[in-house]
């Protein structure tokens, strides 16, 4: 079905007006034509076929031969024929000073409209190239009062332009917004009437800043009235959108309401999203993308504009995987679009993030875009220094650092070489390189490069004390604390501050700065507060914390917290005094009632930091301790997505990703459905954070969790496999084995089922939450399992009935408080029942028995 096309302005027009708007045009077609005919006759033979020929010097020196012979006889219409003609080849030749006197020549001596008119444009045409801006301006207000500019035989826009022109050049800046806004407001009634879009915004360009933007505001009025308009003003408005001076988010909105039926709607909506994303309006960006894939039928530029934009937003979102999603969906619709290679490179930073290296490498590879090449090799440098290929990582920065097109691409390079030469301990190296990375980010004014280059240079010298056997770590020590005084004296505030003090903070004190160590970290804290900065914010509260615990016992801190906790900072500082009872809760000789005691201060700190939830912004990491403690509570898990839901996203990535682990694990713990595609990103967050063993083991063991939750046997025996084998020493290791027993058990594999719970029996017996659950199911199945007894082993029956019988002694000594845990009590429970009702079956021998007949045996020996 043909598209329904709106009605040509010109259309709208009363019948009489259009009549006569037709007919002026037809005519100032063709009147120039009739007069040329009639002209022409006028000229010798000679002239004519020199100007045919467009041989300009002999049509000239004909044409001057033929002025020179003129007498009081020659009619004036042949000289003002002939002059015209003379002038023009003058104007060929590059003569444009002797053309000026010819064209006034043809002018004094003619009154045909037609010839005056073309005389008199031509002149200002040359005044102008001349430089005489007031003559060519004079000329062209003289061509504009005489001659009806609808039956001109130029085209009227090009007047107004070179008028515009002129006025610009003479200062006449009121004339020249004059001619400007004429010219936005004349039709275009043939396509290839001058000047060009670009044309106009050069110009404009040329006018005071003050003018400029009144020119726009009439733009974007005309645009509203003359369609032809819109072509200018998306022009003009392109320019001044990369002046960050301005802000054009309104005009673009004036722009785009203008343009719904034009034919370039997708570049002016391309044009909005690149704007907007580029100024961080990413909300309105967000709902310009969507705004068009709603339209009933985008076309395939408005989609990929808008699929362009939805990738990048979700990039700068950090949202990783929807980013990829979005940009394989575009490539694969269309591979060789001018704009494939961007999004193959968001594509791949996406998955560098998702720690997916080779599907990025491979996207990387395949850019060939001259603009993204340097940027792509760096790229795939930092791929081969995530995945371990350092002397690859190192001939490409090194190569790429040479000579760089761009400034902040070296000195990010720089910062990457820094950090492969630390991890390979090459620490002069990497203390040279990231040095020069700090002197040209100063230098280039670069502040966030220059902020991230001392960060990169203060961890280098901790890993360094931490990790290797220096021969001085006292001169690491003073390195640390002499840079951490530069990077103060640079940057008082700083998004990286509380990063920066945590690492900095150990050596100073050894530097017996202990006062400006302090001072630092609560000026550090305090701003990260201010600001919502969360990175760091954590072991800044740690250091504050333990320097309270010098001056007051963790129990005077902790009253006196609880009494006063109005404000961000004391929430913090209560967290971190978590750590205190934790660390002495998990030490081996601390007594059962000491442990008691701990407990319930912990348990009392994450009740005190739950009523200031509704309060005080808090950040992440704490947000996500509370739902933690809220998933591990009873009944706590109904009330941990909404905690979940207030973690900013100013978050840190890890933090983000810990959200997304205890989201799932709330949802898991309520019965609530899960999406395969959250537990496909769980795996792969645990993957991305291999640096931290702690927080892996954590997603790990959820991501287990979760696939026993959706009975999905094979990948949670494959995950369980893995995490055994990773996390050898981890305290889950009796829990996972008691899912795969689970899962082993659901899916009728009995022998596996049993081989993990008689792990467990053998193994973590003391552990009560894993080892009661896997004893009531490893005595039920091995009962049921029934085999009949043989000559070296009694009946399945009566080994299930000893071995509930002797775990039920082997804990009688647990502490109580362990047993009468709810999930705990309700197996002991269960099993307790079972070896009563099979000792009364009469189908196995009670031990005591057994006993007496194994006491007479031994007597009769």
């Amino acid at each position: 079905m043909r598209k329904h096309q709106p009605p040509h302005p010109i259309m709208q027009l009363p019948i009489r007006k259009l009549y006569f708007c037709l007919g002026a045009t037809l005519l100032a077609l063709t009147a120039p034509l009739k007069a040329q005919e009639s002209q022409a006759k006028l000229l010798s033979p000679g002239a004519l076929q020199a100007l045919e020929a467009k041989d300009w010097m002999r049509a000239a020196e004909t044409l001057q031969r033929e002025v020179l012979a003129f007498d009081d006889a020659t009619p004036a219409e042949k000289k003002a024929t002939t002059y015209f003609a003379l002038a023009s080849c003058l104007v060929e030749l590059d003569l444009g000073d002797k053309a000026t006197a010819n064209f006034q020549q043809a002018l004094k001596h003619t009154n045909n409209g037609s010839l005056r008119l073309r005389a008199q444009f031509q002149l200002a045409k040359n005044l102008l190239e001349q430089k005489q801006a007031e003559q060519a301006l004079s000329t062209f207000q003289q061509y504009f009062r005489e001659h009806n500019p609808l039956l001109s035989s130029r085209p009227l826009r090009e007047s107004f332009f070179l008028a515009a022109s002129a006025a610009i050049e003479a200062k006449q800046t009121s004339l020249a917004l004059e001619y400007l806004g004429k010219l936005l407001s004349t039709p275009v009634l043939i396509s290839a009437s001058p000047p060009t879009a670009k044309q106009f915004a050069a110009l404009a360009r040329q006018l005071p800043a003050d003018a400029q933007s009144e020119l726009l505001e009439t733009a974007l009025l005309k645009s509203k009235e003359v369609p032809s308009a819109l072509g200018f003003t998306f022009e003009l408005l392109s320019h001044y959108l990369k002046d960050p001076a301005r802000n054009m988010s309104d005009a673009l909105a004036e722009l785009l309401n203008a343009a719904q039926q034009s034919q370039n709607l997708a570049s002016y909506q391309s044009l909005a999203l690149d704007y907007y994303i580029s100024k961080q309006e990413l909300p309105k960006a967000e709902l310009l993308a969507e705004s068009i894939l709603a339209t009933p039928q985008p076309s395939p530029a408005q989609q990929q504009a808008a699929w362009k934009a939805q990738t990048t937003l979700q990039f700068l979102n950090e949202n990783y995987r929807q980013a990829v999603t979005i940009a394989e969906r575009y490539l694969q619709q269309w591979p060789d679009a001018s704009d494939a290679d961007q999004l193959r490179y968001l594509a791949a930073r996406s998955q560098v993030a998702l720690l997916e290296t080779s599907e990025a490498l491979t996207l990387l590879q395949a850019i060939s875009t001259p603009e993204l090449l340097e940027s792509t090799e760096y790229q795939m440098a930092y791929i081969y220094y995530l995945t371990d290929r350092y002397d690859e990582a190192l001939d490409t920065l090194l190569e790429l650092s040479s000579n760089p097109a761009c400034k902040a691409l070296k000195i990010k390079c720089l910062i990457l070489l820094g950090q492969t030469y630390s991890v390979l301990e090459q620490n002069d190296k990497a203390q040279a390189k990231l040095q020069k990375a700090i002197f040209l980010a100063k230098e280039a004014g670069k502040s966030t490069l220059h902020q991230e280059a001392y960060f990169e240079l203060l961890l280098h010298f901790s890993h360094a004390i931490e990790t290797q056997e220096l021969d001085n770590p006292a001169s690491y020590h003073q390195k640390i604390t002499e840079n951490y005084q530069a990077f103060r004296e640079a940057f008082p505030k700083s998004e990286y501050g509380c990063q920066i003090i945590s690492i900095a903070y150990d050596s100073l004190v050894i530097s017996d700065k202990q006062a400006e160590a302090s001072k630092d970290l609560q000026a550090r804290i305090d701003y990260a507060i201010e600001q919502q900065f969360e990175a760091g914010l954590d072991l800044a509260f740690r250091h504050r914390t333990w320097e309270h615990l010098s001056e007051a016992s963790p129990n005077a801190l902790l009253t006196e917290l609880s009494k006063n906790l109005s404000t961000t900072a004391a929430s913090c500082t209560l967290h971190a005094l978590l750590e205190y009872y934790t660390i002495n809760l998990e030490k081996q000789k601390t007594s059962w009632g000491a442990k008691l005691a701990y407990l319930a201060s912990i348990r009392q700190i994450h009740a005190t930091l739950q009523h200031q939830l509704s309060s005080e912004w808090l950040p992440s990491y704490l947000l996500n301790d509370l739902a933690g403690e809220l998933n591990r509570s009873t009944r706590g898990a109904t009330q941990s997505l909404p905690v979940l839901a207030k973690v900013k996203s100013n978050g840190t990535l890890e933090q983000r990703a810990l959200t997304q682990m205890l989201t799932i694990q709330s949802k898991r713990l309520q019965d609530m459905p899960l999406k395969p595609g959250n537990l496909k990103q769980l795996g792969q967050n645990s993957q991305a954070y291999f640096h931290n063993p702690r927080f892996t083991e954590a997603l790990e063991l959820e991501f287990i969790e979760a696939q026993r939750h959706l009975k999905q046997h094979q990948p949670l025996t494959q995950a369980a496999a893995s995490f055994l084998e990773t996390f050898p020493q981890s305290k889950h290791k009796g829990r996972v084995r008691l899912l795969m027993g689970q899962s082993y058990q659901q899916n009728q594999l009995v022998d596996g089922a049993i081989e993990q719970y008689t792990h467990i029996f053998t193994n973590h017996t003391t552990q009560l939450e894993v080892s009661a659950p896997a004893m009531v199911e490893l005595c039920k199945i091995t009962w049921e399992r029934n085999l009949p007894a043989t000559e070296n082993s009694p009946s399945d029956r009566q080994i299930a009935y000893q071995l509930g019988h002797r775990y039920l002694n082997l804990i009688l000594d647990t502490p109580r408080w362990k047993k009468e845990l709810p999930a705990v009590k309700h197996s002991l429970t269960a099993l307790q029942d079972q070896v009563k009702t099979w000792e009364q079956s009469g189908e196995v021998t009670p031990v005591e028995q057994l006993l007496k007949e194994l006491y007479e045996s031994r007597f009769e020996r």
